[in-house]
């Protein structure tokens, strides 16, 4: 994570990987029970001039 922080305050884009699970739980006006919802990928962090 450091790298990346690093990278996007020398103002360079910043390739990251991700693998990240969440539970979600329905309401029961949505027919209740729950589900595990998973993502994985890639995605390019592009710093935006000012916001650091």
């Amino acid at each position: 994570m450091e790298d990346t922080l690093l990278g996007l305050r020398e103002g360079r884009p910043v390739h990251v990987a991700y693998d990240t699970t969440f539970l979600i739980n329905w309401p029961q006006h949505l027919g209740g029970g729950s589900i595990n919802l998973s993502l994985e990928g890639a995605m390019v962090l592009i710093p935006e001039l000012g916001s650091l």
